[in-house]
């Protein structure tokens, strides 16, 4: 009885400072994320006891209106041409910035096309795959895109691999692994993988990927895959990927992503700047485009008939 007890009482305590070390690393990486009206303690709560269901998310990337939880946004909807699609993550959605600045809107200044924005704060190439391996997702787009635009940023890399962390709204989402044929595959502790954040930390030290072999072929596997997505549902639609910082993993994939038939455009051909340039980014350590950014990239990828 004794042993028993003293079981009962350790796992109480393991418990309780799993959830100590939980709430101090997530406290101390969520304040950006902290809502005025919530206390961290609240905004804790709301995020360990979330539905992290896989079917839930689903509800969630896949919502198709301006009203959903998401805002994926819909612009000229009322058009009948075929429509530009864009997907990423911040970088097109817009963080910190007018929603006048964000890229959707200042596209739409230049199209009378339908733009669906289908980018989203934290998300990646992933998020992307995720959406086009989805029937559903094809009843949400009403016809076959005009264009395709993926907006490429270095980060994306780690989010291949990153659970889900910090905020209750945002979803990283490590969705695929390679399974041991090397193929893409869902991954089936999806729930358990985005739960908590110490967990999360500890299985993405775990993860790590170092092999750059590896990570490259992860990272091309995901663009080939949406690829061939895209072709089974809308056949022969351009799909351009803008880097918008480049980085060497990228860089070395890139004249395979060619040959595939991406439309690859390096975003310094565009408009030259740097990581940091406050002209275009945020600040100096913050890469978000700023409200000068897209307007003027945009016109630079309508000179060049990327766009019409």
């Amino acid at each position: 009885m004794k042993k028993f007890f003293i079981l009962i009482f350790n796992i109480i305590l393991f418990i309780l400072i799993f959830f100590v070390c939980d709430f101090y690393v997530f406290q101390n990486e969520a304040k950006q994320y902290l809502p005025k009206n919530l206390s961290v303690y609240t905004y804790y709560k709301n995020f360990v006891l979330r539905d992290t269901s896989q079917k839930t998310f689903d509800k969630q990337i896949l919502s198709s209106n301006n009203n959903s939880e998401l805002f994926h946004k819909v612009l000229n909807e009322e058009s009948k041409e075929s429509p530009i699609l864009l997907f990423g993550c911040s970088f097109v959605y817009g963080h910190r910035i007018p929603f006048e600045k964000s890229m959707h809107k200042v596209l739409q200044k230049y199209t009378t096309r339908p733009v669906y924005d289908r980018s989203y704060h934290g998300w990646g190439v992933n998020q992307m795959l995720y959406q086009l391996k989805n029937p559903e997702f094809y009843k949400i787009i009403p016809q076959k895109p005009y264009k395709i635009i993926y907006v490429y940023m270095p980060d994306h890399i780690n989010r291949l691999y990153k659970p889900c962390m910090y905020s209750i709204y945002e979803y990283y989402g490590a969705f695929f692994k390679f399974d041991k044929f090397g193929k893409l595959v869902k991954r089936k502790d999806f729930d358990g993988y985005n739960r908590f954040n110490l967990t999360a930390h500890i299985y993405d030290s775990i993860n790590k990927e170092k092999d750059k072999e590896k990570i490259k072929k992860f990272l091309y596997n995901h663009f080939a895959e949406a690829k061939t997505e895209i072709e089974k549902h809308w056949k022969d639609t351009d799909f351009i990927i803008l880097e918008y910082f480049p980085d060497e993993i990228f860089e070395s994939i890139k004249p395979d992503l060619k040959k595939h038939g991406f439309i690859v455009i390096d975003r310094n051909e565009l408009v030259k700047f740097e990581y940091g340039d406050e002209r275009y980014c945020l600040d100096k350590t913050d890469g978000h485009p700023n409200q000068n950014a897209w307007e003027a990239v945009i016109p630079k990828l309508m000179e060049q008939n990327i766009l019409k």
